[in-house]
């Protein structure tokens, strides 16, 4: 297993800097967020070019684009269409920057509330993204994500068996699980392994007080509740189990941390790179 950064950790940095920071860390890859001030749909390929030097340069990859295309379930098909346009857009500069994933969204609502035409809509456009990614060998992942048709680990092993195209997988993401409250641990690695291509790492806690820093409001299926941000082994997501087992079954891949709990960015990347060699270590 090998350490990457999003570099939302780094999204009010320019992504030459923040490149620079990520290297001297000691990281071993980069997720790429798709948003300024980083790498957006009207980004020219002769900047990405120019990205592409200076990560060969700092012999840093790029592990996954994460954009914030797709989530078809509850657009228009106008919508629909022009995700499917940045698609084209994305996968050009995962070509130009020799990048094997891109983030697809799966789209909502939660599968708790989620309605057949939902499915039905995400899995038909989504076919058409996948099958338009493998003409030019790039496979899209879908953040298992808290208020979305992929919610937990059976929905989405459901929804990807769906779509049928082998070029289709996951970030495993168990704080957004913590979050659903739902198993992101030794069994859910088990069941989703196969389609596991990239994790996220990060860490959030249950409070009963808004006013605490960092904090925001979820729908879950107790309920709304309220989250803290935290720095990655100061919450309540336990992380070990998931780690282990994907080891245990031979995951090869990286693990990203995406950490929202400090604005400081070059400490907070310094101490999720800590953290997660530790839990890697112990694994």
């Amino acid at each position: 297993m090998k350490t990457s950064i999003f570099s939302i950790i780094f999204q009010h940095t320019p992504l030459e800097e923040a490149l620079r920071k990520i290297a001297e860390l000691g990281y071993e890859g980069v997720e790429i967020m798709c948003k300024a001030p980083h790498i957006t749909d009207e980004t020219h390929f002769s900047e990405i070019e120019k990205i592409k030097s200076l990560l060969d340069e700092l012999k840093l990859p790029v592990t996954d684009l994460a954009t914030y295309t797709g989530g078809y379930s509850i657009l228009s098909d106008e919508e629909c269409q022009q995700h499917l346009e940045k698609l084209k857009h994305y996968i050009r500069v995962a070509q130009i920057l020799d990048c094997p994933f891109i983030r697809h969204w799966s789209g909502g609502p939660s599968i708790r509330v989620a309605q057949k035409y939902h499915i039905e809509k995400s899995v038909y456009w989504y076919r058409q993204a996948a099958d338009l990614a493998l003409m030019h060998n790039k496979k899209l992942v879908m953040e298992i994500h808290n208020n979305s048709l992929i919610e937990t680990p059976e929905a989405a092993l459901e929804f990807v068996e769906k779509i049928n195209r082998p070029n289709v997988g996951f970030i495993f993401d168990p704080g957004n699980m913590y979050i659903s409250d739902v198993d992101f641990g030794e069994k859910a690695v088990e069941l989703l392994f196969d389609r596991i291509f990239h994790v996220h790492v990060k860490d959030e806690i249950r409070v009963n007080n808004p006013a605490l820093p960092r904090t925001f409001k979820d729908m879950t299926q107790h309920g709304e509740e309220i989250f803290q941000h935290t720095l990655l082994g100061d919450g309540g997501c336990d992380h070990l189990p998931a780690i282990k087992q994907l080891k245990k079954m031979g995951y090869r891949g990286y693990l990203s941390p995406e950490c929202h709990a400090t604005p400081n960015d070059y400490e907070t990347a310094k101490h999720e790179l800590t953290v997660l060699k530790h839990l890697i270590d112990i694994a």
